[in-house]
């Protein structure tokens, strides 16, 4: 049976994270829509191959709607003006991710969703400023088209230490403070992704950026080409980064007791933007990375 678990923020110590809460959903099948970016992907592409293994009597479709560098404001705009977007798509029945370019609208239509998932883009992503007047209108969107079901928030990854945007001071809190460390830019997007999940009432956090954050202070923290799990200082790298969130995320959709395992990264998979080199899979690393994802699906914040 698919738990299906969201962080709702039910504490009375607003400083402390919570403990997920069932959420109901279908036994049978789960539609997840994310509407996003390029971090999108590196959450949920390597999903339907972890979901196989752990829940194989669900039938999981995934679909992804992705604006490259695409915030809120973005997706708002191409929501309710019918602009295409890259469209990828796997479903038991293929095996694999098939790309496309569709519109919102027409995707939102094409399943029973039973998540849709928002994130913000994530050189925005610790301004909440930034968030509230293009959620509004993203959520009001889904209202008008009569979306149901329920809502998830992504919680993305900070950048890796040495990135520009970090060392330069241009990665700043709401009240203009400026990020200069990994550390710091990660417990900023994860007080806004509280915020999100307080003030709008979302079902379902997935908490990726926690997870990747605790991978960094692990021995996991030197793969990548650009060290800190990343390709290039903000996407995860082909393997290991890429499983972790994958990770977090089959954890918050199941629970953090489900049984994940290793996994193979396959060219056959057809995942969209590759992320340099697959890199540290080893079983010792993918270990590692699923009790970092496990922590974070306890300890969302």
């Amino acid at each position: 049976m698919v738990a299906l678990l969201a962080t709702g923020c039910t504490s009375s110590k607003p400083d402390e994270p919570t403990l997920p809460a069932d959420l109901p959903t279908p036994t049978s099948s789960l539609r997840i829509l994310s509407v996003g970016n390029s971090f999108s992907l590196d959450a949920f592409l390597y999903v339907p191959y972890l979901m196989i293994e752990a829940a194989p009597e669900v039938d999981i479709t995934i679909g992804i709607l992705m604006q490259s560098g695409g915030a809120l404001q973005t997706q708002h705009f191409k929501l309710t003006n019918d602009v295409q977007y890259f469209y990828f798509k796997w479903t038991r029945s293929k095996g694999y991710w098939e790309e496309s370019t569709r519109i919102g609208r027409e995707v939102l239509a094409e399943e029973p969703w039973d998540v849709v998932v928002l994130q913000q883009l994530s050189q925005l992503s610790t301004n909440y400023n930034t968030y509230t007047a293009p959620l509004d209108g993203v959520l009001a969107w889904l209202r008008n088209q009569g979306y149901q079901g329920k809502l998830g928030w992504l919680l993305t990854q900070s950048y890796a230490n040495g990135y520009y945007p970090l060392a330069d001071g241009s990665v700043t809190t709401s009240s203009g403070q400026p990020l200069r460390t990994s550390d710091e830019m990660a417990a900023a997007v994860a007080q806004c992704a509280k915020r999100v999940m307080e003030d709008y009432d979302f079902d379902l956090l997935l908490p990726c950026g926690t997870a990747v954050q605790r991978a960094r202070h692990t021995t996991l923290n030197s793969e990548g080409d650009f060290g800190g799990l990343t390709a290039d200082g903000f996407h995860m790298q082909e393997g290991i980064g890429r499983y972790i969130e994958a990770c977090a995320v089959t954890y918050a959709l199941l629970t953090p007791e489900a049984r994940l395992g290793d996994i193979n990264v396959r060219n056959s998979w057809n995942c969209p933007y590759p992320h340099s080199s697959i890199t540290g899979m080893s079983p010792t690393n993918q270990a590692l990375a699923r009790q970092c994802a496990q922590d974070a699906a306890i300890n969302p914040y």
